[in-house]
């Protein structure tokens, strides 16, 4: 049986608990729908340096997010992906 250590499954555990906590509702709004709250979580939460791929970017709210809540952001990777052209013609 794989042991995980208690700082892991703390970290886990809590990470679980915003993502059931979050509201999408089609609701794109990140202040609003709860998307904002667990990305500052997430950010606050690991001291490291992080690598970060933001699948469907849009336009980066999510990195953005994330770099603001950041304790030392210039040590982290973000790759961004944003398939749709449209998106793309208005960057």
């Amino acid at each position: 049986m794989l042991k995980i250590s208690p700082l892991r499954e703390k970290i886990t555990r809590k990470l679980l608990g915003l993502t059931y906590r979050l509201d999408n509702s089609g609701d794109a709004v990140f202040t609003q729908n709860g998307e904002e709250e667990f990305m500052e979580q997430l950010g606050s939460n690991y001291s490291g340096p992080i690598t970060v791929f933001d699948i469907g970017a849009n336009m980066g709210g999510y990195t953005d997010i994330l770099l603001r809540k950041r304790p030392n952001p210039g040590f982290d990777q973000f790759h961004l992906f944003e398939p749709q052209k449209t998106v793309l013609a208005t960057s």
